[in-house]
């Protein structure tokens, strides 16, 4: 996935959030002239999505602030060393790791202090954490038993442990 489409994919979730928004407004307000009570219940629902749209809003440009803006991201996705996760849903640049479903979220790897991986009730599920200094978990990839993301999942755990395995040995040196 290129950094258009990951862009473009978020920027159509707000446009469909923001036509659901006015549509609920418009119906309720409609119904309220119509001294339909309901139409509050309609004006409240957009009011609440027109909140979650704002937020979500906010956090995507302080996602974006942390690669740079949309020009750094762009960068970042079309360096040569970037590898795409697609079954993942996840990139992983020399820099970044960027997730993209079910939320945007960008991850700057110097800023991270270590990573992990958790493993589920009998081996059932695995999760890969990159783990900031004051030990916040941030989740960039799930898999399943038999779901088929396996090799990406080792793909990426492999691409992540080098990252870290070369700037301890930096740090080091």
């Amino acid at each position: 996935m290129t950094s258009d489409q990951i862009l473009t994919e978020q920027k159509n979730k707000n446009k469909t959030s923001l036509t659901i928004t006015v549509v609920l407004l418009a119906a309720g307000l409609v119904l309220l002239f119509a001294k339909q009570w309901i139409g509050g219940l309609f004006i409240v629902a957009g009011a609440v999505l027109g909140a979650g749209l704002l937020s979500r809003t906010k956090d995507i440009k302080a996602q974006l602030e942390k690669a740079g803006g949309e020009a750094g991201l762009c960068d970042q996705l079309s360096a040569e060393q970037t590898v795409v996760f697609d079954k993942l849903d996840a990139v992983l640049t020399p820099e970044l790791a960027v997730v993209y479903r079910p939320f945007f979220k960008v991850h700057v790897l110097k800023d991270m202090a270590k990573f992990e991986v958790g493993i589920g009730p009998e081996g059932v599920q695995k999760a890969l954490f990159l783990t900031a200094p004051d030990g916040t978990r941030n989740k960039i990839a799930q898999v399943q038993k038999g779901d088929g993301r396996q090799e990406d999942f080792d793909a990426l755990y492999e691409m992540v442990r080098g990252y870290f395995a070369d700037r301890a040995a930096g740090s080091a040196a």
